[in-house]
């Protein structure tokens, strides 16, 4: 048996290689070492100068020390196990016998594959010393069994899997049929099923899962149109198709190829997690372009490698140009016709549909090959960019956006963006964070608004005609509003929008809150308070509310007024779903006035900013502050 293997510090090493061989492979490692000292005594032990002339030379105990030139693709996993052999024999000296003992470092190389709940271990050579770095692996994972995987070697990985599973991509322009090699891996495509209990939001994207250990789905009988759960088995994909809008074949085949690299190049990671955890693992692909950088979780580093990956999967880079240049030369004919933003709007066109996938895709594809710049546009772009957009905008033209625009209410209410020095960005941690003063943006994100923020396009604010009445209209006076456009958001924004990691997190906190509800506005908030772990003080102190009013307030004592529930509900910086409930539980139930609407705004949109800056804006919609400083409740019980 293996000694437990420790670091130099003396702590145990959590490398995830480190566990694994000491929880699976330790006695196999072990009899390798005994029967290669069995089967080559002569040439083994010759190099140990005590042992010349020793008879009955036994191995006392093998102790692992590291792995290295770890690999691992589909079921397999190969590495160098270093250990130290002790061995000891016994010696006539001046015709006494005496025990010598003495170690010797060996290098073992080793295959384990895992099939069906198990591991096959074989050993392939073993040699004396410390292992020499392979610095050429074709599929190098790290310690933890993360895919060693850089930007330049993309294309490599993806001409990897395809050299496997559809060879002729590789040779001559041609679709991929990704669906057909996902069979062909042994994978079980379920196109209308869903994770039992997903907590991870389905928001308009195509929504991809692969199931690396059993999990149970929930899916609609296609007779009886009831909805059945199932436990399906390692190795499923599940769809599910409500997300599948426009482009949706496209769309389809880049999930399909995201969650088939996953399977191919960190099933090995996945699998031992869940062995040496229990804990199931489910790969999820949301459309997300994320920002590169090195402090990112293993699980982030999976999601971009396939995401990275899967286009090339679909788009060979050497079949990609061969198929492009083809159609740049046809068009080139047509120049006279056509200008070259037309021309580039027309082969984008062509080879999503040649290669079935997203036209998104395809412009990424151009630009990552070289045959448009960053700046080379297309006609449909174009035009968006010739809009003036800012990603600026004020609070009076953010509550207008709010009132009538319902995507983007839609936006704020999710959670999913926050209103942080007057831009609308992205909800996480990369890009805001809290201080004293309220959210603040990261230094990341301030220098990388382009990633993070939404934009918005100003537009002229005419006055609205009145009928039967003619007017002329000073332009030298009229201001630019900023609204929300979908299309001046064609970036990677909507798409980080779309797959913050955060949310279902956040779903859970809020979901808890909402189910803590009940009628009594007091038992509410005091139960609220206590699941929160907030203090009193510090919720008087944030809602401007006095001691008096506050505890009245939350021992049923009044009949609160909109104003003193928007002040408590921005005390505890509570949830939209809880500061309904709080509403409808002090009376203004089914309640769809302006002032309740306004006060839902700034509890969703100034969260994280002062009181003061909230009541400055109430005032300046007529509506009553927030706090104790105006009577803002009517007494019911007499103390």
């Amino acid at each position: 048996m293996l000694d437990n293997y420790q670091s130099v510090d003396g702590k145990t090493d959590r490398r995830e290689i480190n566990q694994f061989i000491q929880r699976f492979v330790t006695d196999d490692i072990s009899k390798t070492v005994k029967d290669w000292y069995a089967a080559s005594q002569n040439t083994a032990w010759r190099f140990i100068e005590c042992f010349k002339e020793s008879d009955a030379v036994q191995v006392d105990n093998v102790k692992y020390r590291y792995a290295t030139n770890i690999e691992s693709v589909r079921d397999a996993l190969l590495f160098d196990a270093v250990v130290d052999s002790y061995l000891s024999a016994l010696r006539y000296i001046d015709g006494r016998q005496k025990r010598v003992s003495a170690a010797q470092r060996l290098t073992i190389r080793c295959k384990v594959t895992y099939d069906e709940g198990t591991w096959i271990y074989k050993a392939r050579f073993a040699n004396h010393g410390d292992a020499v770095r392979k610095e050429h692996r074709k599929y190098p994972v790290d310690g933890n069994l993360v895919p060693v995987i850089s930007k330049d070697s993309l294309d490599i990985e993806a001409a990897n899997f395809i050299r496997i599973y559809c060879p002729g991509a590789l040779e001559t322009p041609q679709p991929v049929p990704i669906m057909d090699i996902l069979k062909k891996m042994g994978l079980t495509v379920l196109i209308g099923a869903k994770l039992k209990n997903d907590m991870i939001p389905l928001d308009g994207q195509v929504f991809g899962q692969i199931c690396f250990s059993p999990m149970t789905v929930e899916y609609e009988c296609p007779e009886t149109k009831e909805i059945i759960c199932d436990t399906v088995s390692r190795g499923t994909v599940v769809i599910d198709p409500a997300t599948i809008e426009t482009d949706s074949v496209g769309c389809l085949n880049n999930t399909l190829a995201h969650e088939g690299f996953h399977w191919f190049r960190q099933r090995v990671y996945a699998t031992v997690h869940y062995m040496l955890y229990g804990e199931p693992f489910v790969a999820c692909r949301l459309s997300k372009i994320v920002p590169f950088k090195s402090a990112w979780t293993d699980e982030q580093w999976l999601e971009w490698q396939a995401k990275s990956v899967a286009p090339r999967i679909l788009m060979p880079i050497e079949m990609f140009k061969i198929k492009a240049n083809e159609l740049f030369a046809k068009y080139d004919n047509m120049c006279d016709a056509l200008d070259s933003n037309a021309v580039i709007d027309a082969v984008i066109r062509e080879l999503a549909d040649f290669f079935i996938v997203s036209r998104q895709s395809v412009r990424i594809r151009l630009r990552e090959t070289g045959f448009i710049g960053q700046d080379d546009e297309s006609d449909s772009l174009k035009q968006i960019r010739a809009c003036k957009v800012t990603t600026n905008i004020s609070m009076r033209d953010a509550f207008r956006e709010y009132s009538e625009n319902k995507e983007f209410r839609a936006m704020v209410d999710s959670g999913a963006i926050c209103y942080v020095e007057n831009h609308f960005v992205i909800n996480d941690p990369i890009y805001v964070h809290e201080t004293r003063g309220g959210l603040r943006l990261t230094a990341y994100g301030r220098r990388n608004l382009s990633e993070c923020a939404l934009n918005f396009t100003l537009r002229k604010d005419y006055p609205q005609p009145i009928k039967g009445i003619a007017f002329r209209v000073d332009r030298q006076k009229i201001k630019d509003v900023a609204r929300y456009e979908r299309d001046q958001n064609i970036s990677s924004v909507l798409e980080n929008i779309d797959e913050l990691r955060q949310l279902h997190e956040r779903f859970d906190s809020e979901y808890e809150e909402y189910l803590s509800i009940t009628p009594s506005f007091g038992k509410l908030a005091k139960k609220i308070i206590e699941q929160k772990h907030l203090k009193n003080q510090d919720i008087i102190a944030r809602s401007n509310l006095d001691q008096s009013t506050y505890s009245r307030l939350i021992n049923d004592k009044v009949q609160p007024k909109l104003c003193t529930v928007a002040a408590f509900c921005f005390g505890i910086r509570s949830s939209k779903e809880t500061s309904d409930k709080l509403f409808d539980a002090a009376g203004f139930a089914g309640s769809v006035s302006r002032d309740r609407f306004v006060y839902t705004f700034v509890l969703r949109v100034m969260k994280g900013r002062s009181i003061h800056e909230c009541n400055a804006f109430l005032e300046s919609k007529g509506v009553e502050i927030m706090g104790s400083q105006q009577r803002c409740e009517k007494h019911v019980v007499n103390e």
